[in-house]
């Protein structure tokens, strides 16, 4: 699987790796966008990827940027930066469902 750029500004990720615990997670070293911290290497990739789908949808805003996910209190959610914001997801998966959902 390939690293994709980050769709918030285009910057390629970094792999980032805490040894002592081994969690590790792929970031935009620019707007500090990321995947799910995680133990495996895969996940942490994958993860990477499905915050920066080119496929999920756009918020109907002007703008219509993409999607921006986060994880807040152990809860996923994902916001457009005109404000729209869904939230409080118990997984990735989850917000994203939630957002194509909420846009439909």
């Amino acid at each position: 699987m390939a690293v994709v750029a980050c769709s918030q500004c285009g910057t390629m990720p970094i792999h980032r790796v805490d040894p002592d615990r081994g969690f590790q997670v792929y970031a935009c070293p620019e707007c500090k966008h990321r995947g799910e911290v995680s133990t495996s290497p895969a996940r942490a990739q994958a993860s990477w990827s499905l915050v920066n789908d080119a496929d999920l949808p756009r918020h109907g805003c002007k703008a219509a940027p993409a999607p921006r996910f986060r994880q807040r209190d152990g809860l996923w959610g994902a916001y457009c930066s005109c404000g729209f914001d869904d939230a409080g997801y118990h997984s990735l998966e989850g917000a994203r469902a939630g957002w194509a959902r909420a846009l439909r």
